[in-house]
């Protein structure tokens, strides 16, 4: 077997080093793929527009003017008339590496805002917030 030089093998582990240093950045933007989504759905309520809602002072039309038409109108158990509010917020995300490696998640929070009546003005206003997630 014929000997290689140290010169020789110098230059070798040099090309070697730059054919692959070049493979990896070439190919770096083909290594990482990702994406996001959000989407949200159902009478949002603002944490600013819920600020304007004042407890024994707002009747029924102010609230309609800061928070719009609500979701559904019933009466609780002594009643009270209670408008509720909700909304769905989906979030989801992918990524995969090399085509060898995938992954996602998703996740939907539902957020409710209910409002109480009595002698026609807000009595009380209560929040709501749940979770699911997937992976």
């Amino acid at each position: 077997m014929p000997k290689t030089s140290t010169p020789r093998r110098i230059i070798l582990g040099l090309a070697t080093a730059c054919i692959a240093g070049g493979a990896a950045f070439a190919l770096g933007g083909c290594l990482i793929s990702g994406s996001s989504n959000r989407s949200i759905s159902g009478a949002v309520v603002e944490r600013e527009q819920l600020s304007t809602v004042r407890l024994g002072q707002s009747t029924p039309d102010d609230v309609t003017r800061s928070l719009g038409v609500p979701s559904n109108v019933g009466v609780d158990a002594d009643g009270r008339e209670v408008w509720t509010y909700r909304w769905n917020e989906h979030r989801s995300s992918n990524g995969s590496m090399l085509l060898l490696f995938s992954g996602s998640s998703s996740s939907n929070t539902q957020r409710s805002v209910h409002v109480t009546f009595e002698e026609g003005v807000v009595s009380r206003v209560r929040q709501e917030s749940g979770r699911d997630e997937s992976f």
